[in-house]
């Protein structure tokens, strides 16, 4: 067991504690071939690196899985995962959960970016509050990745 120092963070903590991902990243994949390459980039520029990449792909008739198996070729984090045909995102996000090792379980839509510091902030708020859930505030964006100027917020109390 470590003792946390004063220049000790709750994820450094979390790493060494835990060898597994700390976080599962589950993300649905049906014909999203069109913004994944983006939306693997934003989670491949993560600040926060100790994760698993669970792709769930759902019956996709695209270049999606050619795409997903470009990344995995320089990120052994990334896996892909095959439904028997198309079943839907709530059925590819129970498989992601079937497969996640992670203490932590964050969804992605393959349409969806995130910034760089997205998983750092979250984990490091969730482990100084203890908190097992959270959800996040999100900014609206355009097909090109601009942002529309609309940011929607999370209620302070669900």
């Amino acid at each position: 067991m470590f003792q946390e120092s004063k220049s000790d963070n709750g994820i450094e903590r979390e790493q060494r504690e835990n060898m597994r991902p700390s976080i599962s990243v589950i993300m649905p994949l049906y014909n999203a071939a069109r913004f994944l390459e983006e939306t693997l980039t934003s989670v491949s520029n993560q600040v926060f690196q100790n994760y698993e990449l669970l792709c769930i792909n759902d019956g996709s008739d695209d270049d999606t899985v050619d795409i997903v198996k470009k990344f995995q070729d320089n990120d052994c984090r990334i896996k892909l995962f095959n439904n028997n045909g198309h079943m839907g995102a709530a059925i590819a996000r129970n498989t992601g959960l079937q497969v996640a090792s992670g203490r932590f379980i964050a969804y992605l839509d393959a349409d969806d970016l995130w910034k760089e510091e997205k998983l750092e902030k979250q984990i490091n708020f969730m482990l100084k509050n203890r908190y097992a859930f959270t959800c996040t505030d999100y900014e609206k964006i355009d097909e090109k990745g601009n942002s529309l100027n609309k940011i929607v917020k999370i209620p302070e109390k669900v």
